[in-house]
């Protein structure tokens, strides 16, 4: 039991230093807000989540996506909302999507909330987050 706590205790402590790397440090992509250039840049960002969807069977009648204004109004963000089936895994459509991101200086941070069945994936560019998709577990759904 003891082992469980420290170790449990030493994950929390790794969590809790990655995000201040991660909010702390400067990135090399762009800014979104500041940068006229960025535009092109998150267009692709928005094909490659739409290529990828079709890769890991996850079907257009599944996905809702809507725009959102940020709270500094300086650009808009787009969110989706995606019914998955219980076979679904988040992590390798985090992987492909870093993969796919991570040559133009973007990358995507997941969070999972268990009890809501959720994971939710924001795409980050510049600090800023251009795109968030939440995976949302349907158990009557089934993969392609």
């Amino acid at each position: 039991m003891r082992r469980r706590v420290v170790l449990v205790g030493v994950l929390a402590a790794c969590a809790g230093v990655l995000f201040l790397v991660e909010r702390y440090t400067p990135t090399a992509g762009v800014n979104p807000s500041t940068n006229a250039g960025s535009d092109s840049l998150v267009d692709m960002v928005h094909a490659m989540v739409d290529s990828l969807l079709p890769r890991h069977q996850i079907r257009k009648e599944w996905v809702k996506t809507w725009q959102v204004r940020t709270p500094s109004r300086k650009f808009v963000r787009s969110e989706r909302r995606v019914l998955v089936p219980p076979k679904f895994i988040s992590l390798n459509f985090n992987l492909d999507l870093n993969r796919s991101l991570s040559k133009y200086g973007v990358h995507a941070v997941a969070t999972e909330r268990t009890k809501e069945s959720t994971v939710t994936i924001h795409i980050m560019m510049g600090g800023h987050i251009v795109e968030s998709i939440s995976f949302v577990m349907k158990p009557d759904l089934e993969l392609q």
